[in-house]
């Protein structure tokens, strides 16, 4: 199935979006440690909701860019250096660098599949 150019600009957006969150994220929590809610009110305005916002965080947990630490006994994420080290190429390239270079690659992944 070809991906029509409307299908790749949505997708290119919608990557566009991730990244910046994902972004936003990483910087809050380099500031300091956050529970959830006070990371939510300082990301809904890119994250727009709850479940967008918790989708990416568990995203950069299981790849090891956040994790949970216990403060007060209380639940709080925090950025690890693994994050750190994302957060410093994800501030040196612009999202557009980023798009074309993924778009790129998806782009070679259809070529692949129809040889």
């Amino acid at each position: 199935k070809e991906e029509t150019q409307e299908e790749g600009l949505k997708t290119t957006k919608s990557l566009e979006k991730r990244l910046e969150l994902a972004r936003l994220i990483l910087r809050k929590l380099e500031q300091q440690p956050l529970r959830w809610t006070p990371l939510l009110k300082a990301t809904i305005q890119v994250s727009g909701s709850p479940p967008r916002l918790y989708y990416i965080l568990k995203y950069l947990e299981k790849n090891g860019f956040v994790q949970h630490v216990t403060i007060n006994k209380k639940p709080h994420w925090t950025i690890t250096e693994k994050g750190k080290e994302l957060l410093r190429v994800l501030s040196e390239k612009s999202n557009k660098d980023w798009v074309i270079a993924v778009s790129y690659t998806h782009l070679r992944a259809h070529e692949t599949v129809l040889d």
